[in-house]
């Protein structure tokens, strides 16, 4: 039993360590995938598309910026849920980064 407590223990400890690894992959995920939108919004010939597509890129930078103010606030606090918070924030901006890319 004893053993049981130390291992939850040393889970419980390392989990922000563990999200702050994975924030910094999902932001570099998420801007390359607005980069890689970004060549292909640039091709985009109807107006009313590429504005789509253009605004859904400046929205996916935002997030972008979002994210790594969670991931800085995670480190500084050694906080998990802001760690949670960059990567959910960083996915959905790789999301958006995709649909603009391949849905216009």
């Amino acid at each position: 039993m004893k053993q049981m407590s130390l291992a939850a223990a040393a889970v419980l400890l390392l989990a922000p360590s563990a999200w702050a690894f994975e924030c910094p992959a999902r932001i570099k995920d998420a801007n390359a995938a607005i980069q890689a939108a970004e060549g292909s919004v640039a091709k985009i010939s109807d107006p009313k598309a590429k504005g789509n597509a253009e605004g859904m890129l400046e929205a996916a930078k935002d997030m972008v910026k979002e994210a790594q103010k969670y991931h800085d606030q995670g480190v500084a606090k050694k906080s998990a849920s802001d760690h949670y918070e960059a990567a959910a924030w960083a996915k959905a901006a790789k999301w958006l980064a995709d649909q603009a890319k391949g849905g216009m």
